[in-house]
């Protein structure tokens, strides 16, 4: 029974004693309820999950943004890497948290996706976490290893479609950015793919670079370095408009291919019931940060784009991208685990 369940009824209309009663139980409310709570906040430092490996760009963006939004907020901001299943690991330890605003999630695309591939979750994203601000948006770079000497998309696809066994490819388990986009593309061009997941991209780059896996959908500025050392080379980007750091690479729609975009985004949850107070004051100071210069030029710098949204957009963008997510896992006939 909950706290305030368990005290006595309070009619609406008062006479002298229901008065006094009234103001007995309001100033026992306020005792263990204080009023200014939420004006407290934060006397701690705040923790932020990443349910994914160092060095992804789920892991990058935080931390060039929370570094700011420390200075803001008055307290330093821990960024802690929880990876694992698809991110849902990370995700549930904060859904399952006391939502007193020291516990934060910093999560992709897979945030939405979890229960179209995961049929046991101990959490429901839809109902144990809510939306506090969109981070960045980035596109992913369909890469290859330079050694395959595959240089166009369309040559890619050519090999693809004539391996019997299908392709093998990098990303971070069911759900994530880099297989939806994956498996987005492959849809659209039509060949064979299997994944093999990894924890962070550095690991999946490895791979890719090695010969061990055959492609992936990397984040433009996790690969960047690799391709201009000319170990792997960019046949295409995911987004709807070509990365300015990769200008000559062609979006797989310039490639040829309608309905194989994706956007991944990166954006910042908090468990439900946490305070409104608190959630404003957290999208307030992430806005804020996104406004600095120099703070623009660290994202753009990784291949990122920061994104300004109220929440109640970032939540329309999340359900959006759900609606895709649903419409791509019929197409392919997947079904949770």
């Amino acid at each position: 029974m909950a706290l305030l369940d368990s005290m006595p009824r309070v009619r609406r209309s008062f006479g002298p004693k229901g008065l006094a009663t009234a103001l007995f139980l309001a100033v026992i409310v306020s005792g263990i309820f204080p009023a200014n709570a939420d004006e407290s906040w934060p006397e701690k430092p705040l923790h932020v999950v990443v349910p994914w490996g160092g060095g992804s760009l789920a892991d990058l963006v935080p931390r060039i943004i929370f570094n700011r939004v420390s200075r803001r907020i008055g307290q330093s901001v821990v960024i802690e890497n929880r990876p694992g299943a698809g991110g849902t690991i990370g995700a549930a330890i904060v859904a399952q948290s006391n939502p007193d605003g020291y516990l934060l999630l910093v999560n992709s695309n897979a945030e939405v996706n979890a229960p179209l591939f995961y049929s046991r979750l101990s959490y429901d994203p839809a109902r144990d976490l809510v939306p506090i601000a969109l981070l960045a948006t980035y596109p992913d770079a369909l890469v290859v290893a330079s050694s395959t000497h595959i240089a166009t998309v369309e040559q890619f696809v050519r090999v693809a479609k004539a391996r019997k066994d299908g392709l093998t490819f990098a990303a971070f388990g069911a759900g994530s950015a880099a297989y939806m986009g994956a498996e987005r593309f492959r849809l659209a061009a039509k060949y064979d793919a299997v994944q093999v997941p990894f924890k962070g991209a550095p690991a999946a780059i490895r791979e890719v670079m090695e010969g061990r896996v055959d492609f992936c959908f990397c984040g433009v500025g996790t690969s960047l370095p690799f391709i201009r050392d000319g170990k792997l080379t960019a046949l295409a980007v995911s987004t709807p408009a070509r990365s300015p750091l990769l200008p000559n690479v062609p979006t797989t729609v310039e490639a040829g291919f309608p309905d194989s975009d994706y956007t991944p985004w990166i954006g910042l949850f908090a468990p439900a019931r946490t305070p409104p107070e608190i959630i404003q004051r957290l999208h307030d100071a992430v806005v804020a940060t996104l406004g600095e210069p120099d703070v623009r030029e660290k994202l753009a710098a990784i291949g990122t784009e920061p994104a300004v949204m109220s929440t109640a957009e970032f939540e329309a963008l999340a359900n959006r991208d759900l609606a895709l997510s649903k419409r791509l896992v019929e197409a392919l006939a997947l079904k949770p685990r």
